[in-house]
């Protein structure tokens, strides 16, 4: 009797097809909530603006609570599909009323919780409890509060950014995940495949890692020359990014091993995989390819960072080294796939032995 079975059953493809429509959904709300910290940011430079030609007291009250009436307006209509407000502080890190989960694979466990700051008039400070404005007439400590408002802004904003610069390293990632369908898959006639498939998720994982690297180095380069504000913002990014590298390693799984995490290298491996490629044995190895391993991480774990007074001179040599390992690896892989096609059918399943 034939024994029918599914070597892989990586994904499902109705599970790839509600994690791309949950991702489109979870780009609109990022854009919707970037679009509102944009308005609100224009609002704040009406304010200083004001302050700036001051004027009477009282007419000068009355404008600037017009203004914070339209900026706290703002919070009112940035609101989910639901119709819970964004802005208001419900989905913050302290006190969260409710919260929003970032979709990074297939499976219900690869969710990342989003947190949204409170960008009201009163946690910005220019309202007090009983809200009435908390400007002072002193026009240097007025511009002052507002610097520190759209600073807050700029920061959240920021972070928006580096979603939706990992949305795209997700959505290209989803993109390239094996579609092999639930189902009966014969031996003899399908484990080729399937093992071939496997190394073409990894490579698809790498390609990520490439185009991250490859986007910290812009970043890199674009601090140069920065301010530390400045700097601070696209270190947002950057730090995002690095954890994506990680998610990336930790979800490029092949019968629950993890492929990236250094399980399978030619240094302290602790399992391996062998291939039958016709008649003979050979042992595949897979490189560590998390974020420690490329040097976006030191040994403490701390983030490579673009505020360090060196990184201007040392950050371009170190991604340089990052990008020439990413692409060394995908060459090799590359090159057992071709290996793997060129050797004719598998006679049975991959073997994973414990070293």
């Amino acid at each position: 009797m034939k024994i029918h079975i599914n070597p892989l059953a990586l994904k499902n493809t109705d599970n790839l097809d509600l994690a791309r429509e949950e991702m489109k959904s979870f780009e609109k709300l990022i854009r919707k909530i970037d679009g509102a910290l944009a308005k609100q940011r224009e609002i704040l430079g009406r304010m200083e603006a004001s302050v700036n030609r001051g004027g009477k007291a009282e007419n000068l009250s009355r404008e600037l609570t017009e203004l914070a009436n339209a900026l706290d307006r703002i919070v009112e209509t940035c609101r989910t599909g639901s119709g819970a407000p964004l802005l208001d502080g419900g989905f913050s890190y302290w006190n969260a009323r409710a919260s929003i989960w970032f979709i990074t694979g297939v499976h219900m466990h690869q969710r990342e919780r989003v947190f949204v700051r409170t960008i009201t008039c009163r946690s910005l400070n220019l309202r007090d409890g009983t809200g009435k404005i908390t400007l002072p007439g002193d026009k240097r400590e007025a511009r002052r509060l507002l610097l520190l408002a759209r600073r807050r802004i700029d920061k959240e904003r920021a972070s928006m950014t580096a979603y939706l610069s990992r949305i795209g390293f997700v959505d290209r990632y989803l993109k390239g995940v094996s579609r092999l369908e639930y189902g009966t898959y014969s031996v003899e006639r399908d484990l080729r495949k399937s093992q071939i498939q496997m190394i073409e998720n990894v490579l698809n994982s790498l390609d990520r890692d490439y185009e991250i690297a490859r986007r910290i180095k812009e970043l890199s380069a674009a601090a140069a020359g920065k301010s530390a504000d400045q700097r601070l913002h696209l270190q947002v990014e950057v730090s995002q990014l690095i954890d994506e590298v990680d998610r990336l390693a930790s979800q490029t799984e092949f019968n629950y091993y993890r492929l990236l995490c250094g399980t399978f290298s030619r240094r302290n491996p602790t399992a391996s995989i062998w291939f039958l490629a016709g008649d003979k044995t050979r042992r595949l190895y897979i490189a560590t390819m998390t974020a420690r391993s490329l040097n976006l991480r030191d040994g403490s774990w701390r983030n490579i960072t673009l505020t360090h007074p060196e990184s201007d001179r040392k950050l371009p040599s170190l991604l340089k080294e990052t990008l020439a390992r990413i692409e060394r690896e995908r060459n090799i892989l590359k090159g057992y796939r071709e290996d793997f096609i060129r050797s004719g059918a598998f006679n049975r399943v991959i073997d994973f032995r414990k070293t």
